[in-house]
């Protein structure tokens, strides 16, 4: 494992509310990250950089292909419902850290086969960490 993770990288922040998602399935995660930073290039191939901010931005995303129907619930509610949803930031737990993130996708959800629900292709957009105890 590497000695680096996301959560060397982010600043403290707080969630909009105080729910933690620590969906326990096992699945493939993807980590993904890019600089906040555009670069515009002129006709003549030469470049400039705008640095917005020199805080990585970090996304975490998985294929959930064999939830409980009260995860399977549990992360429908916590996207569409107007007091934790709806764009909302809340906290999740991945690899031992507790990050502040938001959904940055349209959630979709399939099943059931033999009372387990899939949701494909879940995107959090990473706001920071909440510092470790």
């Amino acid at each position: 494992m590497a000695e680096k993770e996301p959560y060397d990288y982010l600043a403290l922040a707080t969630a909009d509310v105080d729910i933690t998602l620590a969906i326990n399935q096992k699945s493939n995660v993807i980590e993904r990250s890019r600089e906040n930073t555009v670069i515009h290039t002129g006709d003549d191939e030469s470049e400039e950089r705008i640095i917005l901010s020199s805080t990585p931005v970090f996304f975490f995303s998985w294929d959930w292909t064999r939830l409980t129907e009260s995860d399977a619930g549990t992360i429908l509610d916590l996207y569409h419902t107007s007091a934790q949803g709806r764009g909302k930031s809340f906290k999740c737990v991945h690899l031992g850290h507790t990050y502040v993130v938001r959904f940055d996708i349209e959630l979709g959800r399939s099943g059931p086969l033999a009372l387990w629900y899939g949701i494909p292709g879940v995107r959090l957009k990473v706001l920071g960490r909440i510092a470790d105890a």
